[in-house]
């Protein structure tokens, strides 16, 4: 009623304007702004001025009134609520009252970093941004869990030493920023490894824990019948015993439609149907009690068309705060191609109801880092998948390197995943620690390395082209052409949009893939119900498994405990995981095989790609440290046999595999 009644007042005011009535105008709709300074501007209308006055709650300035009655002066909110009109003094008259509300409390922003001195380190900052008047202190706090006691020189300076332990491990520092009763927290860390000391660099640098993540992505609103967040904390321990350590949960913020989440209506809201804020803390604290990381998914390219923004641009036009919160016009940028635009100027990619945001508006930016910081300070998440971001990083490209700042300051150990192409280096440079597995085709923005045709129903993939001739040739053009491995990668059989991999392939078939998926550099996903062989399409809204009955009950095909074996032998295995990669010749047409290797171990991945059984043929030169002068002996870490070369033999390595086998050999002796 307040709305209508305000609305109502305007059409009279402007009426009045018409007729010959005094009237000062605002131009401005009350709304929740996210920059302090804004631009206030109105009109006068058939009143002699004597002096024109904006308030602003207490505060009271003088207004220039321009030559066609306009006037319009920058002002700067000083409080989350600011009651905003215009008064010309003497005459009575009086604008309508705008209340602008500041969405956040602006804070300073620091970037923090140590210096190494040998055993010593010196903890500094860089202020970036000041966020008033006030004088800043700062305080540094060395982790009480830190793997040893480090004893801080100086905590409340500028600059600060600490001499690091000879313990090994990772150190961790806080930064305090106060302003007046206000207090800013960020931090950085410093890893000793193998006696070296090693700064962490927020330019380029992500937590260790990365490095061994397996990521399992729930779908909540699947996951269980009528299921809510207890439902998923019910599963993680079984979960952990699979091997997973990183949990990725779609969005859980408020939508108009529900599904999986991605037309959010409220970035600070949880959605109601799956449970409330303490049900979602004791999902978390559960999952780090079982050492396992929390990823939320953020939706930053856009919101649902039935946002408030939106809405308020709907009936507003460019009267709105929210105009110029999202894009209306064709940019000629990557992907512009497949711009769309209704009827009310929105423009959108392919989801005509999801409009896109205009990252060139400073408001918008700050907005969604206040929406990222505020899950990251409330529920001490690990990290973010952003949602469609490629399209963010062909509009404006420097906001992920603002974005990257701004968190990675705050939280360094924080998580950083892109859901664009991990072929180019773009996402990398912008500021993410790992993107998709998909092509550099531009044609086509989401296509999965080993995807050859898009069916928005089958999983058609190298591993089951009807042209057995080609299988070998594209699988190998995509894993050893280029510098693919250079940046991390996501490593997926399946996920949220892509059709379930087995309904489309044999077991075997899935096997073979999943055991290379788990084997090749980057980080390995399941997405739920593929462990047990889940053949519903992720856009189906039956639910995946039983609130009674264990995640591996669901299982007849054998894969739960195959891919706990393959988590396994990552985990076990640097080779596997910080280890290097290079091709491996064979003489047979059907394989493809190469080797992970580190200094000190070397594992062999062979593939075959027909369905007949073959023997495979391989040079040892280089393989697995053979020694021609010896026999060598070799195991399957999948299956557990041994083989054997003899002197005069080993030259040649033979290894029987099964139509789609696959195997990770390794030198025993």
């Amino acid at each position: 009623m307040k709305n209508t009644s305000k609305i109502l007042l305007l059409i009279l005011l402007f009426a009045m304007a018409e007729r010959g009535f005094a009237a000062i105008v605002l131009h401005q709709k009350d709304a929740i702004v996210w920059l302090p300074t804004q631009i206030i501007s109105g009109k006068v209308s058939e009143l002699e001025v004597k002096k024109l006055r904006l308030h602003i709650n207490e505060a009271v300035f003088d207004v220039a009134l321009k030559a066609d009655h306009s006037f319009l002066i920058q002002i700067r909110l000083n409080s989350r609520r600011n009651k905003i009109w215009v008064t010309n003094d003497g005459s009575g008259i009086s604008s309508d009252t705008l209340i602008l509300e500041l969405g956040y409390k602006p804070e300073p922003l620091v970037r923090p970093y140590a210096k190494i001195e040998g055993n010593s380190v010196t903890l500094q900052h860089e202020l970036i941004f000041r966020a008033n008047d006030k004088p800043l202190a700062f305080t540094w706090i060395a982790d009480p869990n830190n793997p040893a006691q480090c004893k801080l020189n100086m905590t409340n300076a500028v600059s600060t030493k600490v001499r690091i332990p000879r313990k090994e491990g990772t150190y961790n520092f806080k930064l305090q920023v106060i302003a007046g009763q206000d207090t800013a927290n960020f931090a950085t860390y410093v890893t000793r490894k193998n006696g070296r000391l090693q700064a962490f660099d927020l330019t380029k640098d992500h937590a260790s824990w990365v490095d061994n993540a397996v990521i399992y992505q729930i779908t909540p609103t699947n996951f269980v019948k009528k299921g809510s967040y207890d439902d998923i904390t019910a599963k993680l321990p079984e979960l952990q015993a699979l091997g997973i350590n990183t949990i990725w949960l779609q969005p859980i913020f408020k939508t108009f439609n529900r599904g999986q989440g991605y037309d959010i209506i409220d970035f600070f809201t949880l959605r109601e149907d799956l449970g409330d804020e303490d049900q979602l803390r004791k999902l978390i604290s559960t999952a780090k009690q079982l050492k396992m990381k929390v990823l939320f998914d953020i939706v930053p390219n856009h919101t649902s068309i039935h946002h408030p923004y939106a809405m308020n641009v709907i009936q507003y036009r460019q009267n709105s705060h929210y105009f110029n919160y999202y894009q209306h016009a064709n940019d000629g940028k990557a992907y512009s191609s497949y711009y769309q635009k209704d009827s009310a100027g929105f423009v959108s990619y392919f989801w005509k109801d999801l409009v896109n945001l205009n990252y060139n508006n400073p408001e918008v930016q700050q907005w969604m880092i206040e929406v990222c910081k505020f899950w990251i300070k409330n529920f001490d998440i690990d990290g973010y998948r952003f949602d469609a971001i490629w399209g963010i990083n062909a509009r404006n490209p420097e906001f992920s390197r603002r974005l990257r700042l701004e968190l990675k300051a705050m939280k360094p150990s924080l998580f950083l995943l892109a859901e664009d192409k991990g072929s180019l280096k773009a996402p990398f440079v912008q500021g993410y620690d790992a993107a998709y597995d998909w092509t550099s085709d531009t044609t086509w923005v989401s296509q999965w390395s080993w995807q050859t045709k898009y069916d928005p129903k089958l999983s058609l993939t190298i591993f089951n082209l009807s042209d057995s001739s080609k299988r070998v040739l594209l699988l190998k053009k995509q894993l050893f052409d280029g510098n693919e491995h250079a940046n991390m990668l996501l490593r997926f059989l399946e996920n949220n949009d892509v059709p379930r991999f087995l309904a489309t392939h044999n077991l075997q078939q899935t096997k073979m893939a999943a055991g290379l998926v788990f084997s090749l550099p980057g980080i390995p996903m399941i997405y739920n119900g593929q462990e047990i062989g889940v053949k519903l399409h992720p856009y189906s809204s039956k639910t995946i498994f039983s609130k009674l009955k264990s995640i591996q009950s669901g299982d007849s095909s054998g894969l739960f405990n195959y891919y706990k074996l393959l988590i396994t032998l990552r985990l076990k295995h640097p080779a596997l995981t910080a280890g290097q990669m290079k091709e491996v010749q064979s003489t047979n047409s059907s394989i493809v095989a190469f080797q992970r290797f580190t200094a000190s171990e070397k594992i062999l991945v062979i593939l075959n790609l027909y369905g007949n059984p073959v023997d495979a043929e391989l040079s040892t030169a280089g393989i697995n440290g053979a020694d021609r002068n010896k026999e060598d002996q070799y195991c399957d870490l999948l299956t557990g046999e041994n083989f054997r070369s003899t002197a005069a033999t080993s030259a040649m390595l033979t290894l029987p595999l099964g139509g789609y086998g696959i195997r990770f050999i390794r030198k025993t002796n």
